[in-house]
């Protein structure tokens, strides 16, 4: 599924939009989780993607119930604020959850927030393998948590602005990319193609996500 929406640019929003709602639908046995839009600044990828929410929300584009949850990157200083995004996906998912479900979105997303405390106890102490251990029971527990609400009902994440994702939260996109495929949980990533110069970080990490997918 990676990769099945990709627009270099964004004219016409309402097939742009249809084209989104039928990607969700559409999963392949085996295909990844990831769908992409790209586009330059201000031809309306943002717009799209609060419509695509109104939509799957007032009528969703398969049999089972929706949960959709969005988020956007934010620019700042390399290596700063990691997980920012996350914690903005699971405050928002958190809202719709009820019971355990959202009481553990609530504490990974304090826990996620704490990350890069824990990273400057690491150099002071801590060794970088418990630091790496830490990193990946954080991980386990976002995958165990979606999956469980995708047990229920399928689940909608949206991230905006990829290209100021910090390395944390798009090896979190990774780790979860390869282990959600052709199932109920589709990740829809936008980001603006004339940010990324030939030496962006992320452009290999897209070219991996693709082939993965």
């Amino acid at each position: 599924m990676g990769g099945r929406v990709t627009s270099p640019v964004l004219v016409g929003r309402r097939a742009e939009l249809e084209a989104l709602r039928a990607a969700l639908t559409e999963i392949a046995p085996g295909a990844g989780p990831i769908v992409t839009i790209a586009g330059d600044a201000g031809v309306g990828k943002s717009r799209l993607l609060a419509e695509l929410v109104a939509s799957i929300r007032s009528d969703p584009p398969g049999p089972r119930p929706v949960t959709v949850a969005s988020a956007a990157c934010i620019e700042v200083a390399a290596g700063e604020l990691p997980y920012v995004p996350l914690l903005e996906l699971l405050t928002n998912l958190g809202t719709d959850l009820a019971g355990p479900a959202a009481t553990e979105a609530s504490d990974l997303a304090g826990e996620l927030a704490g990350a890069d405390a824990g990273a400057i106890a690491g150099a002071v102490g801590t060794s970088l393998a418990s630091a790496g251990a830490g990193r990946t029971r954080h991980l386990v527990r976002l995958h165990a948590l979606l999956a469980g609400v995708a047990d229920e009902r399928d689940l909608v994440l949206i991230l905006d602005d990829l290209q100021w994702a910090d390395r944390s939260t798009l090896d979190a996109i990774a780790f979860l990319a390869s282990r959600f495929a052709g199932g109920s949980v589709t990740i829809v990533l936008a980001y603006r193609s004339d940010d990324l110069h030939r030496r962006h970080p992320i452009r290999p990490w897209l070219g991996e996500i693709r082939r993965r997918s």
